[in-house]
């Protein structure tokens, strides 16, 4: 049915517009309400930095957002019917709200930071991906002030000036309000583009009279000459003359040179080619959408079909919380009458004993009347004889009876109340939230464990887990079925089983016992399914036994002059040798496999190294005698310099010791500037813990390093001769020990610490407390000291014997 005219003007609009809703189609979730999240009337779509999808849901006035999924996760906005909606790189959104009238600018928490206003039928918008201008749709033949088309007649006085014109600047026109043609022949910079049914070729000047075919007037840039004489005869004549602009121009008022243009040529094209090219992309185009409109049915179907297992999991919950509470009540009737039971039997027990204790005074009573009667009848009408025959008898019996009566308490045994503990208070707020219906169910999958705490035998191993759902937010309830084992994996496979403590707020505490050392590995389920990361492996370290260190392992000769010691993860040792002015690696048996660095001042050369610090491949020399700390690989590899000669910032005076925390923070001890310096990998001055003369932290000539559990700082000074103890960030917390020449320190994970005393030839063994429990005689100048972490195993540098001591613990 088209024409040429027709097939030139919307050929490629058509095809562009039908491509982009097959391929709006396409990016559609096939799951977008999985979660049964209702909203109506979408029409617009966007998606944020991380890829969700916000829905711009008119009937709803809200902006709903989904995951690439499909799942539902926020929506925000409160807008007016929003119409059309753009996401920044930023992620903030940009709203067109359609009855309201304005656009609403959102950060990318949903709050709205910003509104332009005074608008109206705002539709579609996005942003100029190169240029970064904001870019909307609008109808010009609504009212810019007003209602109807008299809002035009306002802006007849010379431009379309205010909002219009910043909606208008840098138009690129978008689905579904504004439908614009470019020719090959129009550049960016033209001032004025109709819209359809005309076509723009190279012979239209930028001051040519042009009509609009639907009386929208779309402008790029800013407003010309050209412009305003549009919008004053279309304002002034056509309007006045009763002009319909929805309507556009009758062929009559169309310029001769348009129509002409348009039927003939097009770039150096003829229509029929152009007709021909676009005929088939548009039948191309319409398989394609036949093809999606399948496919749309069959996901409409499939929409339709997961409302059954709503109904089938409502149908379920419904008679799972039924059979709960009918057990519930059920309990209840029978806890009512147990207790109602035992109230009968504790009423019978004490109205038989008032019954038998009235009845025995009673008959006492009665004894007592008999006797009473007798004996007055005998004084008042007596014989001699009967009162010979009786006198003794009735006195003794009576006698007797008032002693009975004596000896039998007058109140009864029993209280006569009946006591009830029975407080409904407790189990009201027990039943307020007993049971939960949750619309995203615990995921196993999704939750996570972690302790603070090292495996050791027979000590406790305490493990946190904490529940998740499918959305990876945290489930706050209780009741799930958590478990956890650990098993040995040494022959006899021996399994320790976790006790669990249910927090009841998504929360679990699981202590285990292990019972032998060695590798094991740990398992932790909830509801029979595994949680994130179990089950893993598991090294259970033997219970340390620093009091009975006495004699060496091993003993490693070192001719150099060991002064400090570090293990690399392989096993080899690295030893900071001082007379030679060198790095010698040995193997775990003590021999030595080679030599790095030799006497001088260049890089990767030593003056007197003092102390070593191994993490992963990379060391960390304390060059004493060149007044700075070198970083190198464990191969041997020069990597930086930190310091040179001074006491100012960067500067060092024979620094002897250097560790590097768990940030990577290089800490070393400034020894002959009384102070302490932390500084980063780049070598930045972060931090320094100066000395001083009085004070509980006042210190001077620092020596050794050591970090304790908690990241505080520990190091032993030579003058007050006590290992001072600062927080990470330079604050003093306390001060313990007492030695005499103080040199090197370690701590294991437990806060022990060990400290050398150079000068009484041993080794002090410190509880976390600061407590002295151990110490190791026998040594000759020691130096450094440091743990295998593998293993535990103590290596002290003995730095007088020219020996390196390990220590088995």
């Amino acid at each position: 049915m088209h024409t040429d005219r027709k097939m030139v003007a919307h050929g490629d609009l058509l095809l562009t517009e039908l491509k982009a809703i097959l391929k709006k189609v396409e990016n559609v979730s096939l799951t977008l309400k999985s979660d049964y999240h209702a909203f109506q009337e979408p029409l617009d779509l966007a998606l944020d930095p991380q890829g969700n999808i916000h829905v711009a849901a008119s009937r709803s006035s809200n902006i709903e957002v989904f995951t690439p999924e499909g799942t539902y996760v926020r929506s925000y906005g409160d807008a007016n019917k929003p119409a059309g909606i753009v996401i920044d790189e930023e992620g903030c959104s940009l709203v067109n709200e359609w009855t309201g009238h304005c656009l609403s600018i959102f950060d990318p928490q949903g709050k709205k930071i910003h509104t332009i206003g005074k608008l109206d039928d705002l539709r579609g918008v996005m942003l100029d991906p190169k240029s970064g201008s904001l870019i909307s749709s609008v109808d010009l033949n609504s009212s810019v002030g007003g209602g109807g088309t008299g809002g035009w007649r306002q802006e007849t006085g010379g431009a379309l000036a205010g909002h219009t014109l910043f909606f208008l600047q840098n138009l690129i026109p978008r689905l579904p309000h504004v439908r614009v043609l470019l020719c090959d022949g129009v550049e960016q910079g033209k001032n004025l583009i109709p819209r359809l049914p005309h076509v723009l070729c190279d012979g239209v000047e930028q001051r040519e009279r042009l009509h609009s075919g639907c009386g929208h007037i779309v402008a790029l840039s800013a407003v010309t000459e050209c412009t305003r004489r549009l919008v004053l005869e279309v304002s002034a004549g056509d309007m006045a003359s009763g002009m319909d602009l929805s309507g556009g121009p009758s062929e009559e008022q169309v310029d001769s040179n348009n129509r002409d243009c348009t039927v003939v040529l097009h770039k150096d094209r003829r229509i029929a080619d152009m007709c021909n090219i676009h005929g088939d992309a548009m039948r191309e185009t319409l398989v394609c959408a036949q093809e999606m409109t399948s496919k749309l049915t069959r996901v409409i179907d499939a929409n339709d079909k997961m409302a059954e297992p709503v109904e089938t999991s409502r149908e379920n919950a419904t008679l799972i919380i039924t059979q709960a509470f009918e057990q519930l009540h059920h309990t209840i009737e029978e806890r009512k009458k147990a207790l109602f039971s035992e109230m009968e039997a504790i009423s019978l027990s004490k109205t038989t004993a008032l019954t038998l204790h009235k009845e025995q005074l009673m008959k006492m009573q009665d004894e007592i009347s008999h006797y009473t009667e007798m004996t007055s009848h005998i004084l008042q009408t007596h014989t001699d004889p009967e009162m010979v025959a009786h006198g003794d008898l009735l006195p003794t019996e009576l006698k007797a009876i008032l002693k009975k009566v004596e000896n039998v308490s007058l109140t009864p045994n029993h209280t006569s109340n009946i006591h009830v503990s029975l407080s409904a208070d407790s189990l009201i707020k027990k039943l307020s939230i007993f049971g939960h219906v949750w619309d995203s169910p615990p995921s196993p999958s999704q939750s996570t464990w972690s302790s603070e705490s090292v495996a050791k035998v027979k000590n406790m191993y305490c493990v946190k887990v904490e529940s998740m759902t499918s959305k990876g937010e945290r489930y706050p309830y209780g009741g799930l079925q958590v478990k956890a084992e650990l098993r040995s994996k040494s022959h006899d496979g021996a399994v320790v089983p976790g006790e669990v403590e249910d927090h009841g707020d998504g929360t679990y505490t699981i202590t285990l016992t292990p019972q032998t050392a060695g590798p094991h590995q740990l398992l932790i389920t909830m509801d029979d399914q595994h949680v994130q990361n179990s089950p893993c492996d598991l090294d259970v370290r033997k219970q340390y036994q620093y009091n009975s260190l006495c004699n060496p392992e091993q003993i490693i000769n070192c001719s150099g002059g060991p002064s400090g010691v570090a293990i690399h993860d392989s096993g080899d040792i690295y030893v900071a040798c001082w007379y030679t002015d060198s790095i010698s690696v040995y193997d775990q048996a003590g021999q030595e496999k080679r030599s790095i660095g030799s006497d001088g001042s260049g890089d990767g050369e030593f003056n007197a190294p003092f102390d070593i610090f191994i993490k992963g491949d990379v060391m960390y020399v304390a060059d004493s005698g060149n007044h700075r700390i070198q970083k190198m690989t464990t191969g041997g590899q020069f990597l930086k310099t930190f310091g040179q000669h001074g006491s100012g910032q960067g500067e060092f005076e024979h620094p002897i010791f250097v560790i590097v925390d768990e940030t990577n923070k290089i800490i070393v001890s400034d020894s002959g500037n009384n102070r302490v310096v932390i500084l980063d990998q780049a070598g930045t001055w972060l931090l320094t813990i100066n000395g001083g003369v009085t004070g509980s932290d006042a210190f001077q000539r620092p020596r050794g390093l050591a970090l304790d559990p908690q990241g505080n700082i520990h190091f032993p000074v030579n003058v007050s001769s006590t290992i001072k103890v600062f927080t990470p960030v330079g604050t003093y917390l306390r001060s313990y020990g007492e030695v005499k020449d103080p040199t090197g320190i370690v701590i294991d994970e437990e806060g022990y610490s060990f400290v050398n005393d150079y000068d009484r030839h041993c080794l002090f063994i410190f509880g976390p407390k600061g407590n002295k429990i151990h110490t190791v005689g026998n040594l000759s100048q020691p130096r450094g000291v440091t743990l295998d972490p593998k293993n535990g195993s103590l290596y002290v540098a003995n730095f007088g014997a020219d020996t390196v001591l390990k220590y088995s613990v």
